[in-house]
């Protein structure tokens, strides 16, 4: 009998909340790393500090980690996830990944977290399975949804008052342009419901959106630490070059370098200047110079960090400009090359989940004439790994090629050169179109 309970209990929660839930929103399934050994242990001290502070003088539920792109907040966030999933304190996580269209879509946000925090123990499936037969709490819309998790939230964290709650939400600010603000209205509406639960530890991070900004500044009774991300921060500066330094060991131990001497330390307190705090120029940068020393040899070692380093450099647009020219050169003219480049980005950009390069290349089936070859989507993503790609693995048909949110801005600006600019319109529809091809639509994905 009491498996039968269970089961039925299992069916019914599945049947009233997947059509609300993302499967996976971990910073795992979303692919959002954790941050490299022995950068930012400040920033998660104090964040780590905040949660483990549960009495009743300490009434702050929420913390929102704020700071521009490319600072590493989902890095923070994701190492937040991690240890708190190791000590047994994370009740659920989700992970906002504009890749990832599913994710976007705020009507997911707390019907996941609410099927995630019944997987913790029987109470609080339980719980929800009652509330969600006896239609106490509808998930239709994030409203009601967040009527739900405020009541299972609140009944985990009674169950143990000494013990942390956590709950991560990472990229807000991805959410669906046309939802934010009312989004982060709900989630400011929050701020008051668990004033009883000091235990209960909500940790949102997001960009500085005017949205967000102005629903979390204007609320009455702020009961929220907000954690302001600095990338003139001298940690951050500190930080950054060990990220630096990291990389570039292990680009050189790819390459046969590692008893070189290169990069020497100018070569690094250089590079780490022109970073200005951003992790994510670190990355693209060196993935620039790894993909350089990949296709022209060691002799353009001090080329390459010497083009790297300039003033103008600084600006991860700049970086991304640099990019495109040495991927496309001038002296290229062919528009069919341009429109690959377009239809790929936008393309990835578009798509509601993510795609690894095998599917990619079924799913465009680019061929400039029908009796042209198809295009090599595993080459073309090789050749743009600098803003496609964020490890340094070997490109397979396996990889999974996706777009940080700065050059999802970046080229898609009105002012970038008309053969590299995305519409996302057109990408939109290019992809309707696609998917409607019986070739996609009989493949066995």
């Amino acid at each position: 009998k009491r498996i039968l309970e269970e089961q039925e209990r299992k069916r019914l929660i599945d049947e009233k909340l997947q059509p609300y839930t993302v499967q996976d929103s971990t910073y795992i399934a979303q692919e959002k790393p954790p941050c490299n050994p022995d950068t930012r242990m400040e920033i998660l001290k104090q964040i780590q500090d905040w949660i483990y502070d549960c009495s009743d003088i300490s009434p702050e539920n929420f913390l929102w980690l704020v700071g521009p792109p490319g600072c590493g907040k989902s890095a923070i966030t994701a190492s937040i996830a991690e240890k708190c999933k190791s000590e047994g304190i994370l009740g659920a996580q989700f992970f906002i990944n504009r890749n990832n269209h599913d994710t976007t879509n705020p009507k997911r946000y707390f019907p996941t977290v609410a099927r995630e925090l019944a997987g913790r123990s029987d109470a609080i499936e339980r719980r929800l399975y009652d509330t969600l037969k006896g239609q106490l709490h509808s998930v239709a819309t994030p409203e009601e949804a967040a009527k739900l998790f405020v009541d299972l939230v609140g009944k985990v964290a009674s169950s143990d008052p000494t013990k942390p709650v956590v709950i991560l939400f990472d990229g807000l600010d991805e959410t669906n342009r046309d939802s934010l603000e009312d989004t982060a209205r709900i989630f400011s509406q929050l701020f008051t419901r668990f004033r009883e639960f000091p235990n209960v530890k909500i940790l949102i991070s997001s960009r500085p959106e005017d949205e967000i900004l102005k629903s979390f500044k204007s609320t009455p009774d702020k009961r929220f630490v907000e954690l302001l991300l600095r990338t003139d921060d001298p940690t951050c500066l500190r930080d950054v070059k060990t990220f630096l330094t990291q990389r570039l060991q292990t680009i050189a131990e790819r390459h046969g370098l590692s008893t070189s001497g290169w990069p020497d330390e100018d070569d690094l307190e250089r590079l780490a200047i022109q970073a200005s705090g951003l992790f994510i120029w670190v990355v693209t940068a060196s993935n620039y110079i790894n993909a350089r020393l990949r296709l022209q040899g060691k002799e353009i070692l001090k080329t390459v960090l010497s083009q790297l380093d300039n003033k103008a450099m600084k600006e991860i647009k700049t970086l991304y400009h640099a990019i495109l020219n040495f991927s496309y050169p001038e002296e290229i003219e062919d528009p069919w090359i341009f429109e690959t480049f377009r239809r790929l980005i936008g393309t990835i950009m578009v798509l509601r989940e993510p795609m690894n390069i095998r599917d990619l290349s079924a799913l465009l089936d680019l061929q400039e004439t029908p009796h042209s070859d198809h295009v090599d989507i595993r080459k073309l993503v090789e050749n743009l790994r600098m803003v496609l790609v964020s490890d340094l693995d070997d490109i397979t048909e396996e990889t999974i090629p996706r777009v940080h949110k700065s050059f999802y801005d970046f080229i898609t600006e009105d002012r970038i050169l008309e053969r590299f600019r995305v519409n996302l319109e057109t990408s939109n529809a290019e992809l309707s179109l696609l998917c409607l091809h019986p070739t996609y639509r009989q493949a066995d994905w």
